[in-house]
């Protein structure tokens, strides 16, 4: 059983402490919602309430502890070099030249604003060395982020018409106007679906469908599975990268022939705030 099996376990049987053994008194039945302490009150005294309140903080806090000290031991002890592949299963969503020697996946999320920035580079990039390069887009939506998971979904949708790039740009060039809308399959039909020659109504059953929303679930388990806490998060050539990558970087990485010299700034990641980034399918 690996640390996070251990802490679940632990939980489960801390929980199942908390419903039936409140105490070191050995109850014998579990709590019935605001009416829990009564019996327990006119046994042994008003007092004793508090206590049951303070055993029960004691198990949570020592709960959040230890869930942060595995965390911690995961991403110090996550790989830096692997093959992606065999973590995130067949390949979609790809640019460039499949068949291109140098691969680039990256887990990213529509509504990060880091993640907006360096796509704008990238685009410029894969213009440029796009037959050399092969570049794969896998979703990290952020807990944080309302809309990631519906932006996610109607890239997606899209994707099933073969318009998937299209929506990818165009929901990054247009992040300010929709991340704090309250979203929809027909909000991103209106906004962008009609423009790219979308049929709505397959548009609105695909974004809706259990088939898309397992892709974008898959794609983040998987960010899980590899210990990810950021976006945007590449792998170049199976290298992990955290966060923006100027232009001369990856010519020097890749080992590619310059053109023309353009100079791009490196850009901070988005952190997850959360204490598990996994979701699982």
């Amino acid at each position: 059983m690996d640390e996070v099996g251990l802490i679940a376990h632990f939980l489960i049987d801390r929980l199942h402490a908390v419903q039936h053994r409140c105490t070191p008194f050995g109850l014998a039945q579990p709590r019935r919602g605001k009416g829990d302490y009564r019996w327990f009150t006119r046994l042994h005294g008003v007092g004793n309430r508090h206590l049951v309140k303070s055993r029960v903080g004691v198990i949570a806090g020592t709960l959040v502890l230890l869930a942060g000290i595995v965390l911690v031991v995961r991403l110090i002890d996550a790989p830096t070099d692997l093959n992606v592949n065999d973590t995130i299963g067949p390949r979609r969503n790809v640019i460039g030249s499949p068949e291109a020697p140098n691969v680039i996946v990256e887990f990213s999320d529509f509504q990060c604003p880091a993640c907006a920035a360096v796509d704008r580079d990238f685009r410029g990039f894969i213009e440029e060395f796009g037959s050399s390069v092969s570049f794969e887009y896998r979703h990290f939506t952020l807990p944080q982020h309302a809309n990631a998971l519906p932006s996610a979904y109607a890239a997606e949708a899209a994707g099933n018409q073969g318009k998937f790039w299209e929506a990818h740009n165009w929901l990054f060039d247009n992040q300010s106007v929709w991340e704090d809308e309250t979203t929809s399959a027909e909000y991103f039909y209106a906004q962008f679906g009609s423009s790219l020659g979308l049929d709505e109504e397959r548009f609105v059953k695909d974004y809706n469908s259990d088939e898309v929303r397992q892709k974008v679930a898959d794609d983040t388990f998987a960010a899980s599975r590899l210990r990810l806490d950021s976006t945007p998060t590449f792998f170049i050539n199976g290298k992990k990268q955290v966060g923006g990558i100027n232009r001369e970087g990856l010519i020097k990485l890749l080992g590619l022939t310059v053109t023309t010299p353009v100079s791009t700034p490196e850009l901070s990641p988005t952190v997850v705030q959360t204490d598990d980034v996994s979701q699982a399918p």
